[in-house]
């Protein structure tokens, strides 16, 4: 039982992990950054997770700028919504809660057309003071 249950956790834990990852910095904070490019990726987001390891987040890339919603259907544990454009940050959702079992599932919608949004751990906007004009710089992490 120990060793299913084991199992069960390190699968749910690792599981959004993409071969598109980047290491990045927002408010100057580095991050793990996985890189949601696909629509079933998107789907799937973190929906379903236990959590994401600290200074790890999500990445929503769209090829054009318009307005974005998010909602947290199967979501396991709060986020922080970071709304971009082009790699600007152009608005903030914080602490954005998980279903409540027979209410409601939160939404959350772009102020703007973006074309990127930002996952995090629920905190982490407010522990290092991500404010709208900072820039989410990311780069391919290199592997050999």
């Amino acid at each position: 039982m120990a060793v299913s249950f084991f199992i069960l956790f390190v699968y749910q834990r690792f599981m959004f992990t993409t071969d598109d990852f980047h290491t990045a910095k927002l408010a100057g904070v580095p991050l793990e950054l996985a890189v949601m490019r696909t629509v079933p990726d998107m789907a799937k987001g973190l929906s379903g997770q236990l959590s994401m390891p600290a200074n790890h987040a999500m990445l929503f890339t769209y090829h054009d700028k318009d307005q974005r919603h998010f909602w947290m259907n199967g979501m396991l544990f709060p986020l922080d919504l970071v709304w971009l454009s082009d790699g600007v940050v152009v608005g903030i959702s914080e602490q954005v809660p998980i279903p409540v079992v027979g209410g409601d599932i939160p939404r959350m919608t772009s102020p703007e057309g973006v074309n990127q949004v930002l996952e995090l751990n629920a905190g982490f906007v407010a522990k290092y003071g991500v404010k709208i004009g900072d820039k989410l710089d990311y780069r391919y992490k290199l592997t050999n």
